[in-house]
């Protein structure tokens, strides 16, 4: 047991110096790569726009997890019938 704790300790320290020396360069690529999809200069209205967004896609994703799982589907339709 204490061999597999050094060697996972071995493991991290491997990684977390992979990433401190690597890292940067990275996360410049990735920046490069996606510089399509970075609003520059960043507004209010455009912050606003993409926070109500990510609400609603969140929301609907929530809603659809509930209405394919058996128990919510039946409890959806419930709720449904209570408010007509």
């Amino acid at each position: 047991m204490a061999s597999k704790l050094h060697q996972l300790q071995s493991k991290a320290c491997q990684a977390s110096q992979l990433v401190a020396k690597h890292g940067s360069n990275y996360y410049r690529q990735l920046l490069e790569q996606n510089k399509q999809y970075i609003q520059e200069p960043p507004t209010v209205e455009k912050v606003n726009l993409l926070s109500k967004q990510l609400f609603y896609t969140r929301l609907a994703r929530e809603v659809s997890r509930h209405v394919m799982s058996s128990n919510g589907f039946l409890l959806l339709f419930d709720r449904l019938g209570e408010t007509s």
